[in-house]
């Protein structure tokens, strides 16, 4: 019921962004993300995170995507997170 109710109260921009993947090609500059996923994305592919050298970089890298991811969706929706298997390697 809770996914029907979102559903009749979100835009067709904002339903097409959730079938959207973001591939962030710099660690910590997520410009591309606002410019040209303006309704928020429904994942992002997390290939950059092999790059960084701790758990700690890779939480804050993920947290830093999501809290933007969610700030573009006007119902705060989060995006799910993988590495090209099934939700993550």
């Amino acid at each position: 019921m809770r996914a029907d109710d979102l559903l009749k109260r979100m835009s067709l921009d904002e339903k097409m962004g959730q079938i959207v993947c973001y591939f962030p090609t710099k660690l910590s500059e997520y410009e591309e993300l606002e410019k040209h996923y303006k309704h928020g994305v429904g994942q992002v592919n997390a290939r950059k995170m092999r790059s960084l050298d701790t758990f700690e970089d890779a939480a804050r890298f993920q947290r830093e995507i999501q809290e933007k991811v969610m700030s573009l969706s006007e119902h705060c929706i989060p995006a799910i997170f993988h590495m090209e298997g099934l939700c993550g390697a």
